[in-house]
């Protein structure tokens, strides 16, 4: 029989933990765990063990985490909004840090200032010429999500 490789070596570690630090985990706190301190640390362990501690906000509200997001009126608000959701997904879809995509400071220029077209983001923030050239249309459209359009709509 073949030795394994190194690559099965960290799978089979990796199953171990699995396997054996639950029960490590439960016979170490009970020997360690008085009954006074029993409810609240279970308690504690009870949030920890919740995955929903672990899923982080909601797409649609996690433009209320951006620094000074609370100084916009409410349409920049809602312009902060659908650019948070549309950058939240881009990261999501491209696997890469949301910072990464586009910096809070411009999301939040762009919904400050209510820029609603690519030249003008391009000038009045600091978007990057790459980001611009990469996402500038996408974010006119969340933009334009919510500004009314400036121009009417042509007759039929």
């Amino acid at each position: 029989m073949a030795e394994p490789s190194a690559c099965d070596r960290q799978i089979d570690y990796a199953l171990d933990d699995v396997r054996y630090l639950r029960a490590v985990r439960i016979l170490l706190l009970s020997s360690i765990i008085g009954p006074e301190i029993k409810s609240w640390l279970k308690e504690e362990l009870d949030l920890l063990n919740d995955p929903a501690t672990y899923m982080g906000n909601k797409d649609d509200e996690r433009y209320l985490r951006i620094k000074d997001a609370a100084s916009l009126n409410p349409q920049g608000l809602t312009i902060l909004r659908e650019l948070a959701i549309w950058r939240e997904e881009e990261a999501r879809s491209l696997n890469r840090p949301r910072g990464h995509i586009v910096p809070d400071t411009v999301l939040l220029g762009i919904a400050r200032k209510q820029l609603a077209t690519l030249a003008d983001i391009r000038t009045e923030t600091t978007i990057s010429t790459r980001a611009a050239d990469r996402y500038g249309e996408k974010i006119v459209v969340a933009v334009h999500r919510v500004l009314p359009r400036k121009k009417p709509l042509p007759c039929r």
